[in-house]
């Protein structure tokens, strides 16, 4: 199985490979983070925005990762509620269907 990750950051590329890993045990899998943009600000501010940073990331790598069976995206914002503000993420996952 092949995964393409629209991220260079390795904490994000670690945490997928493991998820993978976890959900597939005894499957060979290879995971590639790629460099892709995001199409979003460089900080999200809202979970709409959010959204759509993580599934343009996993598209895109999706799509210039040969033979990939996955593509994800991890994005990470700000979201306000109130007053307030939280910092959250989001994880698209996307397949050739």
């Amino acid at each position: 199985m092949i995964v393409a990750v629209g991220t260079t950051n390795k904490a994000k590329v670690s945490a997928v490979t493991e998820a993978v890993n976890n959900l597939f045990p005894g499957q060979e899998i290879t995971v590639h983070g790629v460099s892709v943009l995001s199409g979003v600000r460089n900080q999200p501010m809202s979970d709409e925005e959010t959204i759509e940073g993580a599934t343009n990331r996993a598209n895109r790598a999706f799509a210039v990762v040969e033979n990939a069976d996955f593509g994800v995206g991890v994005e990470g914002g700000i979201h306000k509620i109130g007053d307030r503000y939280f910092d959250g993420g989001w994880i698209v996952v996307v397949d050739k269907n």
